[in-house]
């Protein structure tokens, strides 16, 4: 096989291709250990808050500070405990697959098993689950299509459709591949640890998957309702309590958003401020402030996102945007003001004209009433 040459690999690992994993920061393990103080002070138990966590490190290609957020969870964890919670580790990064894609997967997955001490390492599972056998496919295609229901009832089958036009194998390979064999659990090999990622563990893995990634909105939404149908259809029945302890609460508008923001300050923090590496968008620089001027800081951070989102709509949608409507109302509701100012003046123009007529033929009669009176009055004397 021949080699490549030192230019092609110069051009491979260029430092703006950004070919390498991304190193664990300074501070990431004080934003762990935030989030963890905030889930527990609303009664959110373990897997949900580290789920999303594991799910957005993952996103943004940081096998190390994975491995620092495992280390942080099981410290104090007895060996099997531990040995549970690399597994749940693994079931996390292989269903980011279908969100992030292969290459951080096996990025994050292999590192992180590497990273393992090795009693811990040599008591991981080695026999596959997903395995595709013939006996096995309308079981796994039954599953995947009540997974894809569950999430996007009751537009499941128009989803499906639309998705068909893009391309015939599309949603099929999405429900039966990734929702049928991916994302639903499949069973547990006799003896083996019984380690899952249930319906609503991996809505929160979805949900911090996308919201890590940017530019994938639609599907964020989807997803956050997702999350919400599953204590709405009864699916989150199916996943033991203690795993998705606090997890309702994520599912309301303001856990939804404190789940957002936690995975915010995550990318944040491995992205340097600079955004999400896996698809670049603004960028954001912090201020230190003290005193009374750090909530206008923050004010100041939401109204240029804002601003942003403003334009960006103005550009896609022109006169249909929401500030070009906006507008539009606003210049309608000023020109019928002036219309009615302008009415009015007019109205008060022909009242004064009027008043004015009558006023002077008043004083012409009073007048000639009082010439009239002096006339006489000479005349008498």
């Amino acid at each position: 096989m021949s080699k490549l040459s030192h230019k092609l690999k110069s051009v491979i690992n260029a430092p703006h291709a950004r070919p390498g994993t991304v190193p664990a920061p300074s501070r990431i393990l004080t934003v762990y250990q935030g989030i963890a103080k905030e889930a527990e002070a609303q009664n959110i138990g373990l897997k949900p808050w580290f789920t999303a966590a594991a799910a957005a490190t993952m996103t943004m290609n940081s096998p190390q500070s994975l491995s620092q957020l495992f280390e942080q969870v099981s410290n104090s964890e007895s060996h099997d405990e531990t040995v549970r919670l690399a597994e749940f580790v693994r079931e996390i990064g292989l269903k980011c697959l279908g969100f992030n894609g292969i290459p951080r997967t096996i990025n994050c997955l292999s590192e992180f098993r590497t990273g393992l001490p090795p009693t811990v390492a040599e008591m991981l599972a080695t026999k596959p689950r997903r395995s595709l056998a013939p006996q096995d496919i309308n079981t796994i295609s039954t599953r995947g299509s009540a997974l894809w229901k569950s999430i996007y009832f009751p537009f499941e089958s128009k989803l499906f459709q639309k998705l068909s036009q893009a391309h015939p194998d599309l949603p099929v390979h999405i429900v039966e591949s990734e929702y049928g064999n991916l994302f639903s659990d499949p069973p547990t090999h006799p003896g083996a640890m019984p380690v899952t990622v249930g319906r609503v563990l991996t809505s929160i893995l979805g949900v911090a998957c996308l919201r890590a990634q940017t530019g994938v909105g639609p599907q964020l939404l989807s997803h956050v309702f997702g999350l919400r149908k599953a204590f709405e259809d009864g699916s989150f029945q199916d996943d033991l309590e203690e795993d998705i302890r606090g997890a309702r609460w994520l599912a309301s508008d303001d856990g939804s958003v404190w789940l957002l923001q936690s995975v915010d300050h995550i990318v944040e923090a491995l992205g340097k401020g600079e955004g999400s590496n896996f698809a670049p968008g603004i960028s954001i620089a912090y201020l230190k402030g003290t005193g009374p001027g750090g909530q206008k800081i923050s004010q100041n951070e939401k109204i240029a996102r804002q601003l942003l989102a403003d334009r960006v709509e103005a550009h896609e949608k022109g006169d249909q945007s929401r500030v070009a409507l906006k507008a539009e109302a606003a210049r309608k509701k000023k020109a019928s003001k002036v219309k009615k100012a302008k009415r009015k003046y007019r109205g008060l123009e022909r009242a004064s004209g009027e008043d004015g007529g009558l006023h002077d033929d008043g004083e012409g009669e009073a007048g000639s009433s009082e010439e009239s009176s002096e006339g006489k009055g000479e005349k008498g004397e």
